[in-house]
């Protein structure tokens, strides 16, 4: 029964290592292209500015890539357009719309990972912290705390499985402005 636990649990803590590298290096590659699509989504946006200053401001804000403030500069710029009755351009409205939707994406990948995070440091703390008790557990617990033991070691390591498949999850759903995009869709398949 020690060999189960010093089994159970050493490949608990191996696996759980290899899979986080591999998710990390996924969602390391995932901000960067979200990033670098978002980047080049907001070149559509520089019409919308009127003065070489607040367009100097816009591509400073671009090229940091903080678009919690840079959305809320294109929601304002967009409101004194509105309100001077200049509409602004499908593209235009369809770029907003990209970009917000790629700071939602950024914002549930990064609580997403942080829970991985989190789950995969506590399991892989807790499989490590039990692996030199092995043989004290055999000698003072019973064949159904052994299991029990066991079973929960894999229903951590389920669990943690299950939190990267949420990640990865996050990463792959599109969510580029649907509601806004659907119609134009909808007319070309029409033909109006």
């Amino acid at each position: 029964m020690e060999n189960s636990i010093l089994y159970t649990f050493s490949t608990i803590a191996q696996a759980l290592g290899g899979a986080f590298a591999l998710l990390s290096a996924f969602v390391l590659f995932r901000f960067q292209s979200l990033d670098a699509s978002m980047l080049n989504a907001s070149v559509g946006l520089r019409s919308i500015w009127k003065t070489p200053a607040d367009l100097a401001t816009y591509d400073t804000l671009r090229g940091l890539s903080v678009w919690p403030s840079l959305n809320r500069a294109i929601d304002a710029q967009i409101a004194r357009m509105t309100a001077a009755h200049e509409d602004p351009s499908f593209e235009v409205l369809a770029t907003k719309t990209r970009l917000r939707a790629g700071q939602s994406l950024h914002r549930v990948l990064t609580l997403a990972f942080w829970l991985a995070v989190s789950l995969t440091f506590l399991v892989m703390t807790g499989s490590v912290a039990v692996i030199p008790y092995a043989h004290e557990i055999v000698e003072t617990y019973g064949l159904k705390y052994i299991h029990a033991l066991n079973l929960a070691g894999v229903g951590a390591f389920a669990l943690c499985m299950f939190s990267y498949m949420f990640v990865i999850y996050a990463a792959l759903v599109s969510r580029y402005g649907k509601s806004i995009i659907q119609p134009r869709i909808d007319a070309l398949i029409k033909g109006s």
